[in-house]
């Protein structure tokens, strides 16, 4: 569950994909899944939902899929059918199956980090280039490869990151 840049709440749900609370109308929006749907949401169970500093909503499966959604500034906020049109959807699958993507955060100008059961992925919301960033802690400690469980802003440079077996670490981007 979150609120983006435009006061809206998206609540993610296990079994019936999205919910999003427009207050400008009063109105609530279903994004309902469609199974094998490239163009559109193909999961129904939500982990979490981030919204980027672009303003693409990312959304993250039970089965390491992610959704970036973004809605485009044509839309008519006082039109709920207006989202439908203007919404467009990218997927992403990039872990074994079975395995999770825990968070995600904002990294650099315009890429997100995503922490999974298998280490770190950055994805560029531009060209769509997955990768794997080679990152070490203040302390000297390999990051990019542990499992990484949550991640939490400190400033804009400054990224804390809580590891399944490992302990806390921070990371300054610098």
């Amino acid at each position: 569950m979150g609120v983006d840049k435009r006061n809206r709440l998206w609540v993610g749900t296990w079994d019936a994909g999205i919910s999003v609370f427009d207050p400008a109308s009063d109105k609530f929006i279903n994004i309902y899944p469609r199974k094998n749907d490239s163009t559109w949401l193909s999961f129904k169970s939500i982990m979490s939902m981030k919204e980027d500093k672009q303003g693409n909503v990312w959304v993250m499966g039970v089965d390491g899929e992610v959704v970036s959604i973004n809605i485009s500034e044509l839309t008519n906020y006082n039109e709920p059918d207006s989202m439908f049109q203007h919404i467009r959807f990218h997927g992403y699958k990039f872990l074994s199956p079975g395995k999770m993507i825990w968070e995600i955060e904002s990294w650099g100008e315009r890429n997100v980090i995503f922490s999974t059961a298998e280490g770190f992925f950055t994805i560029d919301p531009f060209t769509q280039q997955i990768s794997r960033p080679e990152l070490v802690a203040d302390d000297g400690t390999r990051l990019d490869t542990m499992t990484n469980v949550s991640l939490c802003r400190e400033n804009a440079s400054v990224l804390w990151i809580g590891t399944h077996r490992h302990d806390m670490f921070r990371l300054d981007e610098r």
